[in-house]
Order: C-alpha cells, then sequence, then structure tokens
C-alpha cells in the first residue's frame, strides 16, 4: 500500500483514500516520494480484510497456486516506514 517512489504519488485506491478520510501522510523521504495510509484507520483495515478474503477465495481451490504471498504493511510491504514518512503501527494494530 506504499512503494516511495521518484514522483509523488499514492498506492491505495482513490475510493479507499476518500473511505479513510485522507489520513495518511504524503512525504518526501531519502527512499523516495509517496503517501502513508494510515494502518490504523479502521476502513483501511476492513478493506485490506476483504480484499485478503476474496483472493483467498477466488484461488484457495487452485492447483497452481501453493500460497500469495502479501505484503501489506510499511514501505513496499516490508514492515518498516521512515520515520520522515509516519510511523508504524502499534502492536494490536500490526496484529490485526
Amino acid at each position: 500500500m506504499d512503494g516511495p517512489g521518484d514522483t509523488g504519488h499514492m498506492d491505495i485506491p482513490g475510493w479507499l483514500n476518500e473511505l479513510t478520510g485522507a489520513d495518511g501522510t504524503h512525504y518526501e523521504t531519502a527512499y523516495g516520494l509517496g503517501y502513508c495510509p494510515n494502518y490504523a484507520n479502521p476502513a483501511l483495515i476492513d478493506a485490506h480484510r476483504r480484499t485478503v478474503k476474496v483472493l483467498g477465495m477466488r484461488y484457495g481451490d487452485d492447483p497452481f497456486v501453493a500460497f500469495v504471498e502479501l505484503g501489506s504493511l510499511g514501505h513496499w510491504g516490508e514492515w518498516h516506514v521512515h520515520p520522515d514518512a509516519g510511523a508504524m503501527p502499534v502492536e494490536a494494530v500490526r496484529d490485526e
């Protein structure tokens, strides 16, 4: 949901940004430019949960799919956020 790049951009869809109240952080760091969503936002968590569920429903019985690797938290889904781009959510939110 947050991949820093060479230009300012947002990796979540516009409808989701509106649904969350646009409460993330636009940033410019050594990693690049981008938008860090508020991972604690209930609407973001719900949309993520629904996405994972639909992926499971779609590919759960596909014999050619062994697993879906989904990194969603932090820059590039790598569970870290540059300190100038926002903050990692608290443990309870990460667990959810």
